[in-house]
């Protein structure tokens, strides 16, 4: 997850790096998706979920990424990155086992 405060008056500006940053993303197999969110204090946050740690740090090494990110610098005030493990879903789509002890170690919850 990207945390980026951006300066005040150039958020349109950092969307549009955004959404070229995001589309170079997308055109990456590995890359399951992202969005973008902004809280109410006018923070952006990123979020990338990537197939595994190896294909999403190769991305973020790779000179072309780091030419596209290299625009941000003009509208960024500061920004801190998370690295996260999923561990579970909640959603209407994704059955759910009552308790662990009904979750198979492949976590597919047993029978």
């Amino acid at each position: 997850m990207l945390r980026m405060r951006v300066v005040p008056g150039r958020e349109d500006r950092f969307l549009d790096i955004v959404r070229t940053v995001g589309a170079a993303v997308a055109a990456n197999p590995s890359n399951r998706g992202q969005r973008v969110f902004r809280d109410d204090t006018g923070t952006f946050h990123v979020h990338s979920d990537w197939a595994d740690d190896e294909s999403f740090w190769a991305h973020e090494r790779s000179t072309e990424h780091r030419r596209l990110i290299g625009a941000m610098r003009e509208v960024r005030e500061d920004s801190t990155m998370t690295t996260m493990t999923e561990v579970d879903v909640f959603d209407n789509r994704t059955p759910h086992p009552t308790s662990h002890s009904e979750t198979s170690s492949s976590g597919v919850a047993d029978s």
